[in-house]
């Protein structure tokens, strides 16, 4: 019998003495990871955006300070220029990917919509 392990809604955290500065100090939630690959997001970087700047991307506008001024992170290294948003696995958004019970990832725009 063949035993599966996954790394799915786990934390990665880079050990001390890395030294690459895509990962050095990262922590990292693993979406999916199977036999196909991994997929996960840093979710300790701060980018130098703000919501209201990547709404205004988008078309989509907000009056709301709190969304406005609400930090965005870098995700990492890979596709940079892909948003990706962390909620709760309810909505029925589009595009979303359920992590775990409490945890899904969407890279749709109806998300950001209602956020604005």
């Amino acid at each position: 019998m063949h035993e599966t392990s996954t790394l799915s809604n786990q934390l990665l955290i880079a050990m001390p003495g890395l030294r690459d500065p895509n990962f050095a100090r990262g922590v990292a939630l693993v979406c999916q990871h199977g036999e196909d690959g991994a997929m996960g997001i840093m979710i300790n970087r701060l980018s130098d955006y703000r919501l209201g700047d990547v709404l205004a991307q988008m078309n989509l506008r907000s009056d709301l300070p709190d969304v406005i001024d609400s930090p965005v992170l870098v995700g990492g290294p890979v596709q940079p220029e892909r948003g990706f948003v962390l909620h709760t696995p309810h909505g029925g958004w589009d595009s979303s990917f359920r992590i775990s019970d409490l945890i899904s990832v969407t890279t749709s725009r109806d998300i950001l919509a209602a956020i604005a």
